[in-house]
């Protein structure tokens, strides 16, 4: 779960690693492009995307855990004793490994304390002023993500550790590489439809820093979305429109309905004012944009 920083700050940026990244994005455009839409009668039943199934979490043996919901994850992490901190990654945001334990259950999980602003800082192509870096983003990431009804950030908390200040995040166990040459979801559209998903999801937080390193495939070939701190950066503007290419209906609806109040109640417990304000002007940006693919398009192109 470490993410590889260069010297500047940016994410990995090697020739292999443009070359993965990149794939997702390929991969959903010539999707798009050679998909014609069928009837609905015509169409052949999907099978299950990763995120349809349900996630059975696992504890550090590998074995199923107990917990019967997210609020119960979140319970646990918020107070289980640590039995054990091993500082991992790399760069400048460093992070600590710990095994919790609670009423003879034991579980791995991620503390993040970084909080710190860059006046200037270069991720891959692009230079950012004033860059907020910061575990609140990854508190305020999950919380967005169970506004929306998004199920691949795994649960996150706040909590006071040692005198520290942090995210806490539950481990996602049994995880497989999704840039080695052998990974082949048994349904390479449920992995793309996902990969959609994820691209709203980055644009609408202005997460600048998704990487090979913070996308995980677990069970089910489920996508997991992690490492959120460089996100929700005070810009009212999409990171990057030209990849929202398509969506749920269900997360159309959600976009639509959800209100600039419900987004600041969600949030302003880990967003600053200015934060929050340009994570509103990004949900109208988002709406505007997907709404004139729809248009120009038609909904059964961009909608599914």
């Amino acid at each position: 779960m470490a993410r590889n920083l260069t010297v500047d700050g940016s994410g990995p940026r090697t020739q292999a690693e443009r070359r993965a990244l990149g794939l997702v994005s390929v991969v959903a455009f010539v999707v798009m492009a050679l998909a014609v839409p069928l009837p609905a009668a015509a169409r052949a039943p999907e099978a299950d995307t990763g995120s349809r199934v349900k996630h059975v979490w696992l504890d550090a043996e590998g074995q199923p855990l107990p917990f019967q919901g997210n609020a119960e994850i979140e319970e646990f992490l918020r107070s289980a004793q640590v039995v054990s901190r091993e500082e991992i990654g790399v760069g400048i945001n460093k992070m600590d490994k710990l095994l919790l334990e609670k009423d003879g259950v034991r579980a791995h999980a991620i503390f993040r304390v970084v909080d710190e602003v860059h006046e200037r800082l270069r991720i891959g192509d692009r230079h950012h002023m004033r860059f907020k870096d910061s575990w609140a983003g990854e508190c305020a990431a999950y919380a967005i993500a169970q506004l929306f009804g998004i199920d691949n950030v795994p649960p996150t908390v706040k909590r006071h550790l040692d005198s520290q200040q942090g995210s806490m995040q539950i481990w996602v166990e049994k995880t497989r590489d999704h840039t080695a040459k052998d990974f082949s979801p048994p349904s390479p559209m449920a992995w793309v439809k996902q990969t959609w998903g994820m691209f709203i999801f980055d644009n609408l937080i202005f997460n600048a820093d998704r990487n090979t390193g913070n996308i995980l495939a677990g069970e089910h070939y489920r996508l997991w979305l992690i490492d959120h701190t460089r996100a929700f950066q005070a810009k009212p503007e999409l990171l990057s429109p030209e990849k929202v290419e398509r969506l749920s209906r269900r997360a159309w609806a959600r976009l639509l309905e959800t209100s600039e109040e419900e987004l600041a109640d969600a949030t302003r417990e880990y967003l600053d004012p200015d934060q929050v304000g340009a994570l509103k002007e990004r949900r109208k940006l988002l709406v505007e944009h997907i709404q004139a693919r729809i248009d120009k398009a038609g909904e059964g192109a961009i909608l599914f």
